[in-house]
Parts: structure tokens; C-alpha cells; sequence
């Protein structure tokens, strides 16, 4: 789990720094950046991912402070995405505000975000709540389905919070296309396959018997 979150946290670092690269002027500002809407997708979607997934299962491991602190840094990072996306679409409430100062608000908002996810994975590894590879596989899978934009201010707790993020997922996936916005796939690294894996692709991975005899 940790090393999923490391994962993706890293990679949310490049991109911002690759948007931080973005020359943007009055011709670009509306058209949009590919590099500006990889980090903003990306991040709203991992961010959707843990309030489905993490959030519930830190409360089952008692870890409320843990929670509270993430919500808070959740929801300062949602809203300084949502500043960044309305100032690269040209918003009129941001204007007067500098590329330099969106992007530091964001990368601070980011970091803090990634300790409080971090914090709340440590207290969730130390109690027993089965299997951690469960969770990461349905973390990483949410993350491919998620809204690719962060609604900061509608609900992300509980029932109604889940009836968010799948309505929100359809109308982003609508409004993207609309704006011609650039939203790339989730890749994640390929896992070897177990035996039963192996059996159902048809793809066996046999011991070499004659680099095991020169072994022993």
C-alpha cells in the first residue's frame, strides 16, 4: 500500500513539474495544456480513489485523527486544482494571478496532501485489516474511474459521496470532450503472473532446470 501511494505521489511530482514547464500565454491559456490537464486529471482521480477506498478502511483501523487531517489536506489540494484549472481555461475570477503563485500553491497543497495520506497509511498498516494488496489493487483500479475533476465543495463522505463520484465521473468524461481536454490512462507496472494466471493466459513461466543443476 505504502509503496502504491509513494508510487503515485512521485509521479503527480513529475507532472507538476512538466506543467510547471508549460509556457502559457493568452493563445494558450484557453486552448488548454496537455501537460496542465494531465496533473489536474490525475491528481482529482487519485484523490476520489482514496475517499472511496483508504478513508473508509483508516476508519475501521481507529485511525479518526489520521482522517481528519487528510480531509483537511484533501480539500485544500481540491481546491487549489480547481483555481489552477479555472486560470489555465482563462477564468475572469483569476485574473490578476500569476502562473508562479498557482503552481506554489498547488505543489504546497500536494505535498501536504501526500504526508497526510501517508500518516494515514502508516496507522492503517498497523492494525489488522487483512489483506493490503486488496486494497491497493481496488485503489489503483478506482483511480482509472474516478472524476477526472476535484469538486471540492459537493459531498465526499459516506453514501452521497460515493453517488458523487460515479455521477461526476460520467459528466466530467462528458465536459472533457466538450473542452478537448487531455486526460491520459492510468499505467500502472505489469505484476507477474501467479501459477493459475500463468494457466489461463496460456503463458507458462518454467524453472530453467539446467541453470539450477549449474547452481547447486
Amino acid at each position: 500500500m505504502a509503496e502504491s501511494v509513494k508510487r503515485t505521489h512521485d509521479g503527480l511530482v513529475e507532472r507538476l513539474e512538466q506543467a510547471r514547464s508549460v509556457p502559457m500565454d493568452k493563445t494558450t491559456v484557453r486552448r488548454g495544456s496537455p501537460a496542465i490537464d494531465g496533473l489536474l486529471s490525475r491528481t482529482s482521480a487519485h484523490m476520489h480513489a482514496v475517499d472511496e477506498v483508504l478513508v473508509p478502511a483508516a476508519r475501521l483501523a481507529h485511525a479518526r485523527e489520521a482522517v481528519r487531517d487528510y480531509r483537511r489536506a484533501s480539500r485544500r489540494l481540491g481546491v487549489s486544482v480547481a483555481h489552477a484549472k479555472a486560470h489555465e481555461f482563462g477564468s475572469s475570477y483569476e485574473r490578476g494571478v500569476s502562473w508562479t503563485v498557482v503552481w506554489d500553491e498547488l505543489g504546497e497543497a500536494l505535498a501536504a496532501e501526500r504526508a497526510a495520506e501517508e500518516a494515514m497509511v502508516t496507522e492503517m498498516e498497523s492494525a489488522d485489516l487483512g489483506s493490503f494488496q486488496a486494497l491497493t489493487d481496488r485503489l489503483e483500479h478506482l483511480e482509472t474511474t474516478a472524476p477526472s475533476r476535484p469538486h471540492p465543495y459537493l459531498p465526499h463522505r459516506g453514501p452521497m459521496g460515493h453517488v458523487m463520484r460515479r455521477t461526476m465521473s460520467r459528466v466530467d468524461r462528458w465536459w472533457d470532450h466538450a473542452e478537448g481536454r487531455f486526460v491520459p490512462e492510468v499505467v500502472r507496472p505489469h505484476r507477474a503472473l501467479g501459477l493459475i494466471g500463468q494457466y489461463v493466459t496460456g503463458t507458462p513461466h518454467m524453472r530453467d532446470e539446467s541453470k539450477d543443476a549449474v547452481e547447486d
